[in-house]
């Protein structure tokens, strides 16, 4: 299922925008309700969007939000589907997950297959988050971005 969120604000009108990657059992202090989450804030407003993709039943669920004329895509958990290719397009910010370095696992993305894929998503800025352990014991080998707890991108 892909989601795609519009702002209300006036189409044409690029801000700066600020997203921070929460993927720890307690993501923004949530008492363990919110697993893996982007808040997304327009610099210089005050109302912000939570994409909580971690703890509900859905399987697969990308989410394409719109703010002060940046877009962030975000795949939440899911293994390849040639629907990330539409998700990533034209966004200036595709948060990815990828689970492994090589093993497949069940509604997860593996390293290899989004690595075989890299050049049919079209995206100005990757960042891949919700690594397992074995993926973080290859991250000096990745050559791309992983977010951590609280990482801050600015777009």
């Amino acid at each position: 299922m892909l989601a795609v969120v519009e702002e209300a604000a006036p189409l044409g009108r690029r801000g700066r925008v600020r997203a921070t990657v929460a993927g720890s059992e307690d993501a923004f202090g949530s008492g363990g309700r919110l697993r893996a989450c982007v808040h997304v804030q327009p610099l210089g407003r005050e109302e912000a969007v939570l994409l909580d993709c971690g703890a509900s039943a859905l399987t697969g669920l990308g989410l394409r939000l719109r703010v002060a004329g940046r877009v962030i895509a975000y795949s939440g958990d899911t293994a390849w589907t040639d629907t990330l290719i539409e998700l990533a397009d034209r966004a200036d910010l595709f948060v990815c997950e990828a689970y492994t370095s090589s093993r497949r696992v069940r509604y997860h993305m593996d390293l290899s297959t989004l690595r075989a894929n890299l050049s049919r998503l079209r995206c100005a800025r990757l960042l891949l988050t919700h690594p397992s352990p074995d993926l973080l014991a290859h991250r000096s080998e990745l050559g791309l971005d992983l977010a951590d707890d609280g990482t801050v991108i600015e777009l």
